[in-house]
């Protein structure tokens, strides 16, 4: 049931004792009665209390327990995104240390041939 119908149901089961309390007062004749008068209308006023206070205890209880829900839901999508974000950095920090050990390869290489270049200079075949 929704709150909606849930408060609506309470109140009229409590307009229904009220009205049915009234009546059977007025059919046995105490209507006129002052302390069964008042003795019905501290009963009454005591379950429209509780009543209410019944309803907005279920409905504080739905409510908790949604916004529990939500924010185990948001918790969970923040864990997946911070690890989606972790696997990134680190996709980007091996893919840097890579290209970093494949660039100084590259001038490895570029010195060798450099000095490769040098000795060839020098030699007999070349100054022809």
């Amino acid at each position: 049931m929704n709150n909606k119908t849930s408060i609506f149901v309470a109140y009229a089961v409590l307009v229904l004792v009220g009205f049915g309390g009234t009546a059977l007062l007025g059919f046995t004749g105490k209507s006129n009665d002052t302390s069964a008068a008042i003795a019905f209308l501290g009963f009454y006023s005591f379950l429209c209390t509780t009543g209410v206070f019944y309803v907005l205890g279920k409905q504080k209880a739905a409510l908790d327990s949604l916004i529990e829900h939500i924010n185990e839901v948001n918790d969970s999508h923040y864990k997946n995104a911070d690890s989606i974000h972790r696997r990134i950095e680190d996709g980007f920090a091996n893919m840097e240390r890579d290209l970093d050990k494949r660039v100084d390869s590259l001038w490895v290489s570029i010195d060798r041939l450099e000095a490769d270049f040098e000795d060839c200079k020098s030699c007999t075949p070349c100054k022809k």
